[in-house]
């Protein structure tokens, strides 16, 4: 085995479908994001933007927790190369025993998955779109029953 072998701390192994529905989700986010200023009222774009928001939360948090765990992961082989360089004496003063472990990110997804909700529910809640609306509120159809010749 090699010194390369031995130093590497390799991640557990990630789905690739889990980046990719990540990144969709990052980028409907900010599609929504970016399409809420042309909205007209304050209302319209406050609720673009909330619910935005609501889409891209998750998949930004997916995102983030990969890259804290690559990073860990990263200053653990750093570590562990440079333990070669220590005497014996020298790693029980630091309280190193053997190499250690990246410590990889408590994902805590509860609270993530509740503000997304909370996000989408409200930024749902805060469009005033005409669907919801009384049909008599302002909104008039006119029908005409022509005649037709035969």
């Amino acid at each position: 085995m090699t010194d390369n072998q031995t130093l590497a701390f390799r991640r557990p192994p990630r789905s690739n479908r889990k980046a990719v529905f990540s990144w969709i989700a990052v980028g409907l986010g900010l599609c929504g994001l970016l399409s809420s200023f042309g909205d007209s009222g304050v209302v319209d774009v406050l609720s673009s933007i909330i619910f935005s928001a609501g889409i891209a939360l998750p998949g930004a948090m997916w995102l983030w927790y990969e890259e804290q765990d690559k990073k860990a992961c990263e200053r653990a082989r750093r570590d562990r190369e440079l333990d070669r360089y220590l005497t014996e004496t020298d790693r029980l003063l630091l309280g190193r025993v053997g190499p250690r472990e990246p410590e990889l990110v408590h994902r805590r997804w509860g609270p993530f998955w509740i503000a997304a909700l909370v996000l989408l529910s409200v930024g749902g809640s805060l469009d005033p779109s005409p669907s919801t609306g009384d049909p008599g509120s302002g909104h008039s159809v006119t029908v005409d029953h022509g005649t037709v010749d035969n």
